[in-house]
């Protein structure tokens, strides 16, 4: 049996991952041109005369820089080009400056596009440049994270020559979710006992056949049949099929019952608003979560955000692993006007990471809005933000104004893009809405620790659930003074830290890493697992609003990563089954046995302390039988199932089964794995043989 020091190499992990910093961080090199044009990269159009040089003396500080010399002009201004590739960052803010100066009156053209495709300007003012140096600055937001450029174009006058020094792009991070103080402005956290309907104060019904003109087949009513809490915290909206082959299905909006569409009565206008929900999945199934506006649907002012949206398995393509985000609203300002781009509205894509799919677990999703400003999230990743800069021409911007929320589950009729359910889709089909929230915005004292909605999560991965005897990570602001790497205190891990104690439902929790925006914690092994465990972070006797969090089970089972681009799990081994190191990342064969490294296993064969290492091997009850692995489809054979031995994380040690390909991944460098411990099952991914 063979362990290692995981929990200090997730102590690695941890400070890589800790939160954002608002210092600006320098984007190109070489900027001063002191190494030449190292770095650089020069172009010049077919037909232009000109030179790109390094001048060691120029009429900026009589320090190096660079030359453009233009000696027969095309008649354009991109004679040459001169341009560092870096990457941005959604959401970012980006300050480009630098000094310039010519032997004559110039224009100056300076881009940010991407280089791969498309191939888009998005930035590019053009600048005069004279005789005498001048310092030239600009900001603006990245809404895009893609490979681009910084260029320069000269040129037009012929013969001139500029000079370029001190060039720098700076970026900085934009506060967006972990980088606020929200307050929680309303809520429903579906909690109620099972089969009741959900709260009549905060939901309406639409009732009848679809009126979104898509032709979609299901009728939306307000039967317990279709919509009801659980009595698990969830709130199900139930598509079912009869007999005869008709569908229904429930549409809620936030107002209460008896409101019109345009529910005022519970609406908002800015903030954070988040919903967690596991989807179903299928051909012609299309659940939806969204805000409508106040204003008339056939009015000047609609507007439709698509905070998730998700097509299924449709003719074209899968929608298992993806979400659309989607914003609607006029091409014009006369009554009737039609949608952005025919109908298509604007938006982008989000693939889950690690494998995940919508209907393998929870997710969250979420939509940051501010004025001129929507900013989309899945599981607390950004991944667009749209402005009034990314409409179509003609388009009006209608997202300054209140807007309720919506979710429906809709199925696919004959006539829409999205098709009909195949003949091989059961019924019934479930969305399963764990709570929806709505946040604004509030200033807080340097003092008051702030946990990040939805940042209480699974330290292993960020993703699944978190269960008693796991470690969890939550994010915030004003957490703790600085970065803390902490060790065993006489044997145990301790529950303060410099002035910060983690409470789990009143008892506090051993700390394994505190910063500021950061904080690894063992949840205590006494927690009762619950729909709505409040967590709560203190410094200095300053206590953070309560977050709340599901356990939903005494198990969570899920795996630490020995890299964040896959999410490929850490497997480890001996150096003849193919580890380089006992620590390193194995290339696994068939029939050799390794270590994974897990989170959330549940309770041992004999009881555990919270924040003390185990002393020695100690499995789950009924041991390596208690723990059904496969990979890549094969059933692997599990050794040992329970906690590592001289750690407080979890460990399995398992054969590699014969007859896993790389073609189960796409002909990727790994495969899909599962582990189910007590009938709750984390799905993961492992190098491929």
């Amino acid at each position: 049996m063979k362990s290692l020091s995981i929990v200090a190499c997730f102590f690695t992990v941890a400070c890589a991952l800790d939160g954002q910093t608002a210092t600006p961080t320098q984007m190109l090199l070489n900027g001063g041109f002191e190494n030449g044009l190292k770095d650089w990269q020069v172009q010049a159009l077919s037909g232009a005369l000109g030179t790109v040089v390094a001048s060691t003396t120029n009429p900026i500080d009589g320090t190096a820089s660079a030359e453009l010399t233009v000696s027969n002009s095309t008649g354009t201004n991109w004679d040459l080009q001169l341009q560092q590739p870096f990457n941005m960052t959604l959401g970012r803010i980006y300050t480009i400056s630098f000094k310039a100066v010519s032997s004559a009156p110039v224009s100056l053209q300076y881009t940010v596009q991407q280089t791969g495709s498309p191939y888009a300007v998005l930035w590019g003012p053009t600048v005069s440049v004279g005789t005498t140096v001048s310092t030239f600055q600009t900001t603006f937001t990245s809404t895009v994270s893609a490979p681009v450029g910084l260029n320069f174009y000269f040129g037009d006058i012929n013969p001139s020559t500029l000079w370029l020094d001190d060039v720098s792009v700076l970026e900085t991070p934009m506060p967006t979710l972990g980088a606020s103080a929200w307050q929680l402005v309303w809520s429903d956290e579906f909690n109620g006992a099972v089969g009741t309907p959900p709260n009549p104060a905060n939901w309406d019904y639409y009732a009848g056949p679809d009126e979104s003109g898509s032709g979609n087949m299901q009728t939306y009513t307000n039967s317990l049949n279709n919509v009801y809490q659980d009595g698990n915290g969830n709130l199900v909206i139930k598509a079912i099929k009869d007999a005869q082959g008709n569908y229904t299905s429930a549409q809620l909006q936030t107002g209460s019952q008896g409101a019109t569409t345009n529910t005022a009565n519970l609406s908002w206008q800015y903030g954070l608003v988040t919903a967690r929900i596991k989807l179903p999945y299928g051909a012609g199934i299309w659940p939806a979560f969204k805000m409508m506006s106040e204003a008339s649907a056939t009015g000047p002012d609609w507007g439709v955000v698509d905070i998730m949206e998700n097509f299924g398995a449709w003719p074209y393509g899968s929608f298992a692993s993806s979400n659309e985000a989607t914003i609607h609203g006029p091409v014009g300002a006369s009554a009737g006007a039609p949608d952005y781009n025919g109908g298509s509205g604007v938006g982008a894509s989000a693939t889950l990471p690690f494998g995940e799919t919508v209907t393998s677990d929870y997710h969250i999703y979420a939509l940051v809005w501010s004025q001129n400003w929507l900013e989309f999230f899945v599981d607390g990743d950004p991944y667009v933000v749209e402005t009034p800069s990314a409409l179509p021409a003609g388009g009006v911007w209608v997202f300054n104004a209140p807007f309720y929320l919506m979710m429906n589950l809709a199925i696919g009729g004959p006539t829409t893009w999205l098709g009909t359910p195949g003949s091989t889709e059961t019924f019934p089909q479930e969305m399963l809405v764990d709570y929806v929230r709505v946040y604004q915005s509030t200033t807080l004292p340097a003092t008051t620790p702030s946990i990040t909605p939805g940042g209480v999560v699974n330290a292993a991965s960020y993703l699944g659930g978190i269960s008693p005897g796991s470690l969890a990570t939550v994010f915030g602001n004003n957490l703790a003074d600085a970065a803390h790497l902490i060790s065993l205190s006489n044997g145990s891990l301790p529950t303060t830290v410099a002035g910060v104690t983690v409470s789990v439902n009143g008892v506090n929790a051993p700390l394994l890493y505190v910063s500021p925006t950061q904080i690894n914690f063992q949840v205590p092994w006494e927690t009762t697992p619950g729909l709505a465990v409040p967590v709560t972070v203190t410094w200095n006797s300053v206590t953070s609003s309560p977050e709340n969090v599901t356990i939903a089970s005494a198990s969570s089972p899920s795996f630490f990563m020995s890299e964040y681009v896959t999410g490929t799990a850490w497997v480890t081994g001996a150096v003849a089954d193919g580890c380089a190191t006992p620590s390193t990342e194995c290339a696994v064969k068939a029939g050799s046995t390794y270590q994974l490294w897990a989170n959330g296993l549940g309770p041992m064969a004999s009881p555990l302390q919270d924040g003390v290492p185990a002393p020695a091997a100690l499995q789950m009850p009924g041991g390596p039988s208690s723990c059904q692995l496969t990979i890549g489809g094969q059933p692997a054979t599990v050794v040992y199932c329970g906690i590592a031995p001289g750690e407080i994380i979890d460990q399995v040690n398992f054969t590699y089964p014969a007859g896993v390909s790389t073609s189960s991944s796409g002909g990727a460098v790994f495969v899909t794995a599962a582990l189910t411990v007590n009938g709750v099952t984390g799905n993961f991914l492992v190098p491929a043989p």
